[in-house]
């Protein structure tokens, strides 16, 4: 756990002027319907970095961090895991080529990582964060605050 926030922590502060480039996102279809607005992992590229990937840790509570690249899966009769570039969705497309401005940790009260946010150069905000073994993008902080009250933000840029 330790090794895991410390790379977090060390990829949130190398993203200070960074512009966001592109956003995948791992979704889950069943029955030809898009799990858009949960999806199973998302991958963050960046202007001066490698991309990275975020999704829900084994644990079903915390975030999990790795530079692995997202694979299609077939799940058979169980349904499918695409990879999409999500890029122009609606909580995605106010958020390409801006610049980030402040990164965020979201830790739980037993120091799990649960989410992480990012500020940009406009104001504009997202937020990426496990809740019940779910990923959840919100675009202010309050509303992450809120689902859990023992969640604490920690500015790292």
């Amino acid at each position: 756990m330790i090794k895991q926030q410390n790379d977090i922590t060390v990829w949130l502060q190398q993203l200070s002027g960074q512009e966001l480039r592109s956003v995948d996102a791992l979704l889950f279809i069943f029955d030809g319907v898009e799990e858009i607005d949960h999806p199973q992992a998302v991958s963050l590229t960046f202007s001066t970095s490698e991309n990275c990937v975020l999704k829900c840790a084994s644990d079903g509570e915390s975030m999990q961090f790795s530079r692995e690249l997202l694979m299609n899966n077939d799940m058979g009769e169980f349904g499918k895991q695409l990879v999409r570039d999500v890029s122009a969705c609606a909580m995605w497309h106010k958020c390409i080529d801006k610049q980030v401005f402040k990164t965020y940790l979201l830790e739980s009260e037993c120091d799990k990582i649960v989410g992480v946010g990012f500020s940009f150069d406009s104001e504009i905000s997202i937020f990426v964060m496990n809740l019940g073994d779910e990923l959840y993008i919100f675009d202010r902080i309050e509303d992450c605050l809120a689902s859990d009250p023992d969640i604490n933000a920690r500015v790292i840029v």
